[in-house]
């Protein structure tokens, strides 16, 4: 994928272990300002089981998502969104 971005889809778990330590991942659900609900870099694998159980408490699970290599891609695509 180009601009920085490397994923773009539906969050599942296997997805959120498949990507890379140091990825920014978010989701495309928004809160205020248009921020996204979840901004996160990923930590290494170890740290993963207790992400995705927080993504699931909150019902994020198999929602739109988006992982980026590095934070100024992610907030250049976010500055598109937000208000």
């Amino acid at each position: 994928m180009n601009n920085g971005k490397i994923f773009s889809g539906r969050l599942s778990k296997k997805q959120v272990f498949a990507l890379p330590q140091g990825a920014i991942l978010i989701t495309n659900g928004t809160g205020p300002g248009g921020h996204p609900l979840l901004m996160e870099e990923l930590g290494p694998e170890s740290t993963r089981e207790e992400l995705w159980k927080r993504i699931k408490a909150v019902g994020w699970s198999w929602q739109l998502g988006y992982a980026f290599s590095e934070w100024r891609s992610c907030k250049t695509h976010i500055s598109r969104f937000c208000n």
